[in-house]
């Protein structure tokens, strides 16, 4: 989730925040389990019947694409250790504005429609993400919180 999650960094999340799917919102940043157990933090960026497209990272929600402005060229940590320039750009969807990064991506374009009752989540580090892109749309069931606040990082 970098740029908004910083290593470091401690997260505040409100485990009673939503009681039903309709109480999710694009840009919320959620905690949701994968298969297997383990909790991931991830923006919402489509809700159940949005149509979306994701091509090197970019998305479009019902064929426009997220307004998007640049902010700065930044270094930052690679998963496998060493560190690369990204493109940190400022998004907004909705309501929310917030942050995401960009370093060269090769994934296949995603098209996809967000079926009832899930939610398609991503990662701000939008190239170097594991997120719905490559575990597909998420019950809603999954969902176990919204994030509140982040405490600063490195």
């Amino acid at each position: 989730m970098w740029p908004t999650l910083r290593q470091g960094a401690v997260a505040t999340v409100n485990p009673l925040a939503f009681a039903s799917v309709a109480s999710v919102r694009r840009g919320d940043v959620v905690v949701h389990l994968r298969p297997g157990g383990a909790a991931q933090l991830k923006r919402v960026v489509g809700i159940p019947g949005d149509s979306l497209r994701i091509e090197d990272g970019h998305v479009s929600l019902d064929g426009k694409a997220l307004r998007q402005e640049w902010v700065r060229d930044e270094v930052a940590p690679r998963a496998l250790g060493g560190s690369e320039i990204r493109k940190v750009y400022r998004e907004w969807l909705d309501t929310a504005e917030y942050e995401v990064s960009y370093a060269p991506c090769d994934e296949p374009a995603v098209e996809l429609q967000v079926p009832a009752d899930s939610l398609f989540l991503l990662g701000d580090n939008r190239c170097a993400s594991v997120d719905s892109r490559h575990f597909g749309s998420v019950p809603f069931a999954t969902l176990k919180g919204r994030l509140l606040s982040v405490s600063a990082g490195t």
